[in-house]
């Protein structure tokens, strides 16, 4: 198979990666503690644990658990925010081989009750904040006890203080009441002498991680992730920066870990190489641009929301408190141009684009560091990637700038999804993920995304197509429209038609000028048939927690 994008590495990168057969997560935690235990693994508002600190902690929760009856095999849910109990919780649960459900702690109800009752886990980690409802959705999913920690559990003393006398009552932290199947996480490691756990078995194709899909275009699909995706996934991304410095970089956790681009890339491939993860619960743009300064964070993994955030309340003198970043990387939507030219001249740092799903372990393409990015790329696949194009309809390979479903093959690539063989074989055939997204590569191997399969608009009788963000970009461009998303609506005689959704600024112009506005772009710059036949207007476009847009919403 030619692999063109090869020669668009930069040097110091390899063609491809060797996965040691029986090498986990835990294996490399375990070296960084022996190269670097006095280096702060962990910060969180000021108070640093060592490596040495960590594994302490981790050891005394992993023998907790196996005294509350945890097996290999068994899922343990973390319903937790960037805290270090996350990252406790989450290597003791690697360490006996247990399997890690991280879930978005903002979910309540029926969102929550969805995964449990799916994953089946043997208990929730969560915090006293959400414990009411965690109980209600534990109950109704018959989930057999909780394990809970305060927030300010691992707060420096003075912010401690301030937390108890007036945050913790106001913001219903307390727990007045323990009932029997409620453990607290504090009092596990305060209960056990450190023991240190060993793996008593090769765990390289089992799995390690069910991650939930965000969602984003039906219910979540829990994800099997093994041992062996999570080491590949670390590996390539370490692979493809020749300057990453063992034991001295320090990275920026302010995406949530329950996410897999988070998870993968921030806090394994830190924990693998020796690194500082600042941990960011709820950041806002002051706090974070304080803590690069002061921390001298030099990897910053954004996403589009979070750098226009930092764009439009940001200090004039942005490009010295930002001095430290060495790495800037944004995934999971799209980076407008405009967004990316801000930032690089704000502060003479490149914010290097990639693309990744949930099933592949984070990770299959990046932008080079040094070299050739190019406008709407999302890079070149990453060494032990493979990537076609191919027309689903008939099943054939395309060739470069041909649009069709993009299939990726890795060391990467997840085991399938969790109990739902249909979907699993719809997914995967023969090493093989059909992604559903819809994009093309350009002579030199760089990949660019069009949209997803599943969001292409028809053109009744036609065999016309209109891709929905080859609009948005288009809409995008006026000036009087802020956001923006294209959907497919089915008219009164059953055909399907495009409609915009816009957020508009705040201007003196009326909706209907605007509208006008949006309807001379479009006929300048595309076929009348791509046109939208509707634009309604919103107070904002439905996103993710990371920023990714919701389409399903308002479809």
């Amino acid at each position: 198979m030619s692999k063109p994008w090869l020669k668009g590495y930069d040097p110091g990168v390899p063609e491809t990666i060797e996965v040691p057969e029986y090498t986990t997560i835990i294996d490399f935690f375990d070296t960084s503690v022996r190269q670097f235990p006095h280096r702060p693994a962990l910060i969180y508002f000021g108070k640093k644990i060592t490596y040495s600190q960590l594994d302490e902690m981790v050891g005394k929760f992993a023998f907790g658990l196996r005294e509350l009856g945890i097996e290999p095999g068994d899922r343990i849910a973390l319903h937790l925010p960037n805290v270090p109990q996350f990252v406790i919780a989450y290597l003791a649960i690697l360490k006996i081989s247990a399997i890690a459900v991280p879930i978005n702690p903002l979910y309540t109800g029926s969102d929550l009750v969805h995964i449990l009752e799916k994953s089946r886990p043997k208990t929730v980690i969560t915090l006293t904040k959400f414990l009411k409802s965690v109980r209600q959705a534990t109950a109704e999913a018959h989930v057999p006890s909780i394990i809970v920690t305060n927030v300010k559990d691992f707060l420096p003393l003075p912010k401690k203080i301030l937390f108890t006398l007036f945050k913790e009552w106001r913001e219903e932290h307390l727990l007045l009441r323990r009932p029997r199947n409620i453990h607290s996480l504090q009092g596990i490691l305060n209960k056990y002498s450190w023991k240190v756990l060993s793996l008593n078995y090769k765990p390289s194709r089992k799995t390690a991680l069910l991650q939930y899909t965000g969602g984003t275009t039906g219910r979540p699909k829990g994800t099997e992730l093994t041992h062996k995706n999570l080491v590949a996934s670390v590996l390539q991304v370490r692979s493809w920066l020749p300057d990453f410095k063992e034991g001295e970089e320090i990275a920026a956790g302010v995406l949530p870990f329950f996410h897999i681009y988070a998870l993968s890339t921030v806090l394994n491939v830190s924990l693998a190489s020796g690194s500082t993860v600042v941990l960011f619960p709820q950041p806002n743009s002051k706090e974070l641009i304080n803590a690069v300064k002061r921390y001298k964070i030099t990897v910053f993994p954004g996403v589009p929301l979070l750098y226009e955030k930092l764009l439009d309340g940001s200090p004039k003198n942005l490009n010295e408190c930002l001095s430290s970043i060495k790495y800037a990387t944004s995934g999971a939507a799209a980076l407008k141009q405009d967004t990316a030219q801000r930032f690089s001249k704000c502060t003479s740092t490149n914010i290097i684009e990639g693309y990744g799903l949930t099933e592949t372990s984070s990770v299959t393409h990046i932008n080079p560091l040094k070299g050739v990015r190019k406008p709407g790329s999302v890079g070149l696949p990453v060494p032990g990637t493979e990537v076609r194009i191919i027309d689903s309809e008939l099943g054939e390979n395309l060739g470069p700038n041909m649009i069709g479903e993009i299939v990726i093959s890795g060391p990467q690539i997840m085991n399938g999804y969790w109990e739902d063989p249909d979907a699993s074989s719809l997914a995967l055939k023969d090493g093989w993920l059909f992604t559903g997204d819809l994009g093309y590569y350009d002579d030199e191997g760089y990949l660019f995304l069009v949209d997803r399969k599943k969001d292409m608009i028809e053109i009744k009788g036609s065999g016309l197509k209109v891709y929905p963000s080859e609009v948005e970009d288009v809409i995008a461009k006026c000036p009087l429209v802020k956001e923006v998303m294209v959907v497919g609506k089915t008219d009164e005689k059953g055909d399907e038609t495009s409609a915009a959704y816009v957020v508009a600024r705040e201007t003196s112009a009326t909706h209907d000028a605007i509208r006008k506005a949006i309807t001379e772009i479009c006929l300048k710059n595309l076929a009348t048939y791509k046109v939208p036949r509707t634009i309604e207007f919103v107070d904002e476009i439905p996103k993710n927690i990371i920023g990714k847009p919701l389409r399903r919403l308002l479809k």
